[in-house]
């Protein structure tokens, strides 16, 4: 999980959030980034083949207790970023949640966006 909401983070999403290998929650909502959204995006391997993240959850506060309903979500909402949906985030067939309201995203709706 990687939360880094309402922070003041600014520029570009940088193309090394995709290679982690084990990341199922990204959350940088409310903050001030800018640019597109990375076509890498769709190579996060744990939103592509699905792996189970109950076993996140052994040992932890209850906090954590409803990540395993709301794993696998990306929530880049309330920023500024710009330009389209890329294509390849169709291929995260693990995703449950993507949220990018409140941006500036001015391209069409993917025609493919129900493979999600």
């Amino acid at each position: 999980m990687l939360r880094l909401q309402s922070n003041l983070f600014s520029g570009p999403i940088p193309d090394e959030l995709c290679n982690p290998p084990n990341l199922h929650i990204i959350d940088f909502s409310h903050n001030k980034l800018s640019g597109g959204i990375p076509k890498c995006t769709g190579n996060i391997r744990a939103l592509v083949y699905g792996n189970n993240s109950e076993t996140l959850l052994q040992g932890r506060i209850d906090e954590y207790s409803s990540i395993a309903e709301n794993s696998n979500s990306i929530d880049l909402s309330g920023n500024n970023l710009t330009g389209g949906i890329p294509s390849e985030i169709t291929s995260l067939s693990a995703l449950r949640i993507l949220n990018l309201s409140n941006n500036y995203i001015s391209e069409r709706i993917l025609e493919n966006i129900g493979d999600l």
